[in-house]
């Protein structure tokens, strides 16, 4: 699990967000650097400090799941190669790296087929900016060979040929459109979360008084259904739901700023 080298894109248009102390080219060097000499607890905490400052990238997420797996705290890497696959559906360095942490994992239940990850994985095939530009020239193109073949006197053969061309550029675009708006669409309604704290009971009621009804162990996936003071609903295979503590589990869908890095928290040397 060696962390990929690569290089920030849109650092510039950070400003003074990432101005402040040590730049993210710093910090990924940092990181990359500790883990390579072993020091894992060192590259989690640079790569926490790069995610506090904006930072989206799936690359940072994939090189934190592996120091986080190097630490054997396999619930926050199952959470961290997670939303790398979030952000980057097709990096498949971080899907090899997840099976390989899930496979450390007990009781964990096995990986369930997932139509949103179907769609996800089939909508990354095209870009999101890609896939609109495709979109709007094909569209353009397509609507004008069709008026073309109606607005002029062109030979019933030629007119037809022409038709058929414009449909097929219409239909281009609607494939390469519906790429992105899938992908924004499943990345603004993600539900799920992975549970971190090697076992957390699930009860009856966002309190601990209530009757626990289950155990989700670390590394579950589960969907998140509400919160209460403090407290998530979850809900998890087999119609099993009960309430956890929020601190207990992490949203697959990476927030923004130092809330980004909270879940892993935290980071104890030699754990």
């Amino acid at each position: 699990m060696r962390p990929v080298a690569f290089v920030l894109v849109g650092v510039a248009a950070l400003g003074s967000a990432a101005a402040a102390a040590a730049s993210p080219e710093q910090l990924l060097a940092e990181g990359n650097g500790r883990y390579e000499q072993g020091d894992f607890v060192g590259a989690i905490d640079a790569y926490r400090t790069l995610l506090e400052q904006e930072i989206e990238d799936a690359a940072v997420y994939y090189n934190l799941g592996c120091a986080l797996a190097r630490q054997a705290r396999y619930g926050s890497a199952v959470l961290a190669y997670r939303r790398a696959l979030w952000l980057e559906p097709a990096h498949d360095e971080a899907r090899a790296n997840l099976e390989w942490v899930r496979a450390r994992l007990a009781d964990l239940p096995a990986a369930s087929f997932s139509v949103r990850d179907l769609l996800a994985r089939l909508a990354a095939i095209v870009p999101l900016r890609a896939g609109l530009v495709i979109a709007l020239v094909a569209e353009w193109a397509g609507v004008g060979l069709i008026a073309v073949s109606l607005m002029t006197r062109l030979s019933a053969s030629r007119a037809r040929r022409a038709r058929a061309v414009g449909l097929g550029l219409v239909v281009v675009a609607l494939a390469a459109g519906g790429a992105p708006l899938t992908q924004l669409y499943l990345r603004s309604t993600e539900p799920r979360a992975v549970v971190l704290s090697a076992r957390a009971e699930a009860h009856s009621g966002p309190d601990a008084s209530n009757p626990v009804l289950f155990t989700a162990h670390e590394g579950y996936e589960v969907t998140l259904r509400g919160h209460r003071d403090g407290w998530a609903r979850i809900s998890a295979p087999g119609g099993l739901a009960g309430w956890i503590p929020e601190a207990s589990v992490g949203p697959i869908r990476p927030p923004r700023g130092p809330a980004a890095a909270a879940p892993f928290a935290p980071i104890v040397p030699g754990g």
